[in-house]
């Protein structure tokens, strides 16, 4: 702080000392700063403003205050009746005593005793004490756990957010369902078993560490594992963590587990929830030290160590086994391909050269408020399905025969793109489909939302005549306001009797069942059923609220399948026709890159001439959207089978709400370009944005080696080996293509060949490549194997040998008539 500063603040703590708790008066100056709080420079007009600030600061404070005391002795007051219901002690209170503690306590905190004497006494009676004739307070009546058990519940929820209401945990050999509550106050979770019934109901206590809340706690452990052993007769994966060695407890969603475990790390306030890679003091948490680390999809979370016993390298490597078993259950990534610690970029920054078998007390014992901190680890996580569990392209001989005869279904008009008039509509988008998903029932969910918007029958048999929905609805216990209460009867709702024979489908096998129940509904229902209309129409109109559960689980089906596919392979162009759509002007009128809807496209053509009707469009998806990392997309084959062709389905774009116009406009996805037009006809040719980015710098060096080299192979030497450099990638290139006459190099890949085709390196001049590199010092001490699979399996390689044909042409891309 300058001494200016320091002047100003002293000045205010002066003038305002008095008055107003010294700490009310900081925490206004951190605040407002120097210019805010310069009490004496300050104008009439910004004294008065400041004097309010700090008055609602000191009542705030004073609220909390008063809530941290009443919070207290509630917990403790609840907590001792519902864990010893059958103890008089702990249904006795001495008057005198409780006046006592809540005097203290309220002198410690500036509290005034009268105010909240008074809400004790109410909160008291509230929860069935009664005040006898000696003054003390007596619990006479039968303890009414159930509703003990809510005032408990009720007080756990003011200490933090995100809770999860139920979970099943394993006990004497069996699981069971439990309602549970964190209580950061004494350390410990709290358990009501909800499988007895209301007259049976019994409460459990875990004390996970040290109950006082001043003390240092380093003993907290998670682990994660995956449970597969049901699926058989449950069609369900689990996925379970273990508590200090000794709780396990299971869900079938990940974000379950991951709230569980970051919740049993340390408590998360709001302030907390924005805070990123800081290193800060905790207050309330069941372990003292953590590391804060990322996930694939950038969601933070937190992992307890014991820094005195803990090396740099033992944290890592447990973090390394967390990485793969979420990945593994979230999409059946069971290669991990790249694990490393970025130290610079870590925070506090661990130097470079740090010894990995240094206790993680060495590392940061200097840090400020040690032990009882919180650190960031920048982790890098490359993960991908191994080809064993991948479904392989298949190519089918399509005659483009414009006399074909195909019956397809008139559907009604269509348009998925997004006009840059309707760009701020999506703000309200991303908030209906990204709250309020509290309820773990996936299936019944979605059901119940299939059924709220009027399309039961999509549900049920078509050969039950003239069916009464009313009655249908009666039999399933249909509650509008409640989807939990839906009874799933497969004799009735026909769909789970189809979504299962899928589930257990020879293709979902080989994959590793990555997808769940609700998932293959989703696709089902989209694919197959007259809600389809209903559903992308509505979503067109960017009313995605009506929908949200279809959306959400068909778009994570997508992403799921999109990585059991080995779309590096792919070479296939596929199409699209948009009845009565055409655009005159792409770049001004639609938002590039961004999907509104979910789009089929189908390998032959004559479908989409068909489905484009007399006047319209056809969107001619270049190889690249399939093969590119970004853009989600699925073979529905093997769930929804077409006769005349490839059907692949592209999942809508996402966008999030806090996105800045600039930056959505700099995540395209995807390019548009008017391939060719007439009367009736426009042809729209869609090509990832990688494609795009470097098609011209490829072109030249590729006509510098007569065509002769292969395109993907330019892309890496130039994008990620020469930072742009034509001269240096032609140089490279010419270098690598000497290597290659050696004789005794094209044995060495024959060496590395199985590896590389488990990794799904399905390019052999791209997996050579990388065994030069590794030779020539470039990748010097790194497997080939493992940068071959990142550029080909994970990034996506964007170019295929057609593409020679249409740059020897001059065009762009090839059209076909």
């Amino acid at each position: 702080m300058l001494p200016q500063q320091q002047a100003s603040l002293m000045k205010l703590l002066q003038t305002l000392g008095d008055q107003i708790d010294k700490s009310v008066i900081l925490e206004a100056w951190k605040k407002h700063g120097e210019i805010g709080l310069n009490f004496v420079s300050m104008s009439k007009k910004k004294k008065k403003i400041c004097q309010i600030d700090l008055v609602s600061i000191y009542h705030r404070i004073q609220r909390d205050n008063e809530l941290e005391i009443l919070r207290r002795i509630c917990l403790s007051v609840l907590w001792n009746i519902l864990n010893h219901p059958t103890k008089v002690k702990y249904r006795q209170l001495d008057d005198n005593a409780l006046y006592s503690y809540l005097k203290r306590k309220c002198t410690q905190r500036g509290v005034k005793i009268d105010t909240i004497a008074v809400k004790m006494e109410r909160y008291l009676q509230q929860f069935g004490f009664q005040k006898e004739s000696d003054n003390n307070w007596y619990y006479s009546t039968d303890v009414q756990i159930l509703r003990l058990w809510q005032y408990y519940e009720e007080w756990v929820n003011t200490q933090t957010r995100s809770i999860p209401k139920k979970v099943c945990m394993l006990k004497n050999g069996r699981w069971r369902d439990y309602e549970i509550l964190l209580d950061y106050e004494y350390r410990r979770i709290m358990l009501l078993d909800v499988g007895k019934g209301k007259n049976k109901l019994k409460v459990e206590t875990l004390q996970v560490g040290n109950p006082k809340k001043s003390s240092l706690e380093f003993n907290v452990c998670i682990e994660w594992y995956n449970d597969s052993s049901t699926i058989a007769t449950t069609c369900t994966k689990w996925f379970c963590v273990i508590l200090n060695d000794s709780w396990h407890f299971r869900t079938e969603t990940l974000q379950e587990i991951y709230a569980l475990s970051d919740l049993c790390s340390v408590k998360q306030t709001n302030k907390q929830k924005k805070i990123c890679a800081r290193v800060f003091g905790m207050k309330i948490m069941f372990n003292s030290f953590h590391v804060v680390w990322k996930d694939r999809c950038m969601c933070l979370h937190k992992e307890p160590c014991n820094p005195y016993w803990m090396t740099l390298r033992k944290g890592l490597d447990r973090l390394k086994k967390k990485y793969e078993m979420a990945a593994e259950y979230d999409n059946g990534a069971k290669k991990l391909i790249a694990f490393e610690n970025k130290y610079e970029q870590c925070n506090p920054v661990i130097p470079l050269y740090t010894n990995e078998n240094m206790l993680l007390h060495d590392i940061y014992k200097n840090v400020d408020h040690y032990p009882k901190v919180q650190v960031s680890w920048k982790i890098i996580g490359i993960s991908i399905i191994p080809y064993k569990c991948t479904k392989r392209i298949f190519l089918r001989n399509i005659k483009n025969n414009k006399n074909e005869r195909i019956d397809l279904k008139e559907r009604p008009a269509f348009n998925p793109f997004l006009y840059k008039y309707d760009l701020h509509k999506l703000k309200p988008v991303h908030f209906a489909i990204h709250t309020n998903f509290a309820c773990t029932i996936e299936l019944k969910q979605l059901l119940h939302e299939i059924i709220t918007n009027g399309y039961l029958l999509d549900l049920i048999s078509k050969k039950l005549p003239n069916t009464n929905q009313d009655i249908i609805k009666q039999r399933i216990r249909y509650n509008e306001q409640n989807p939990e209460e839906l009874v799933l009867n497969d004799n009735i709702l026909t769909i789970l009797q189809k979504v299962k024979i899928l589930y257990h489908n020879d293709v979902h096998k080989y994959m590793g069942y990555p997808l769940q129940l609700h998932h293959i509904c989703a696709i089902l229902l989209y694919c197959n059923e007259s809600c389809n209309a209903a559903f992308s129409f509505d979503q067109m109109q960017f009313k995605h609220e009506k929908w949200k559960h279809l959306d959400i689980y068909l778009y994570t089906a997508i992403q799921i399948l999109h990585r059991h596919e080995r779309r590096e392979e792919n070479v296939m162009e596929l199409y699209c026709g948009l009845k009565g759509v055409r655009l005159e002007n792409i770049e001004n009128e639609i938002k590039v890159g961004f999907f509104i809807s979910y789009v089929q496209a189908c390998d032959n053509i004559q479908v989409a001439r068909i489905s484009k009707s007399n006047e319209g469009c056809i969107l001619h998806f270049h190889p690249s959207m399939r093969r590119a990392n970004i853009i989600f997309s699925c073979d529905m084959s093997w769930i929804s089978p077409c006769q005349y062709g490839h059907e692949i389905l592209f999942a809508r774009s996402f966008v999030y709400f806090d996105m800045n116009a600039k930056a959505m406009s700099e995540t395209n996805k995807w390019n548009a370009k008017v391939e060719s037009e007439d009367k009736y006809t426009q042809m729209i040719l869609l090509t990832w944005t990688e494609y795009d980015q470097f098609i011209q710098h490829i072109t030249n060096i590729s006509i510098m080696h007569k065509h002769k080299i292969n395109l993907n192979l330019i892309y890496i030497s130039f994008k990620y080996l020469c930072d742009g450099d034509m001269n240096k990638a032609t140089k490279l290139l010419r270098e690598f293509k000497e290597w290659k006459l050696n004789d005794n190099n094209k044995q060495k890949y024959k060496d590395w060949k199985k590896e590389f085709v488990k990794h799904r390196c399905c390019d052999r001049a791209i997996n050579l490549f990388h065994i030069f590199l590794t030779e020539n010092g470039i990748l010097r001490g790194h497997n080939p194997v493992k940068y071959a699979a990142i550029c080909t399996a994970s990034n996506g390689l964007p170019y295929v040998e057609n593409d020679k044909k249409t740059m020897k042409k001059g065009k762009r891309h090839e059209f076909i008539k």
